[in-house]
């Protein structure tokens, strides 16, 4: 089941390279991907990790504002969610 989400999201990067350039993180927000266990999101993380060279996280956009990785005063992420 984690590749059917590995090809989805990899072709939305593919698709924007404006969404992708000079990004710090990846943020994939796995609260709503049904049908995967915790072994299957490692395997998606692991992926977007060694593809594009970056932090990866699963992580929703509130916890992203916890953290600190958005700036309200541009209201920007410095990666992609």
């Amino acid at each position: 089941m984690d590749e059917i989400y590995i090809h989805a999201l990899d072709a939305m990067m593919e698709k924007d390279e404006a969404l992708n350039s000079e990004m710090a993180f990846i943020a994939i927000d796995m609260t709503n991907l049904d049908g995967i266990d915790e072994e299957q999101q490692k395997a998606i993380l692991n992926y977007f990790n060694d593809e594009y060279k970056v932090a990866v996280m699963n992580a929703t956009m509130e916890e992203l504002k916890e953290k600190g990785y958005h700036d309200p005063a541009t209201v920007a992420l410095e990666g992609v969610l």
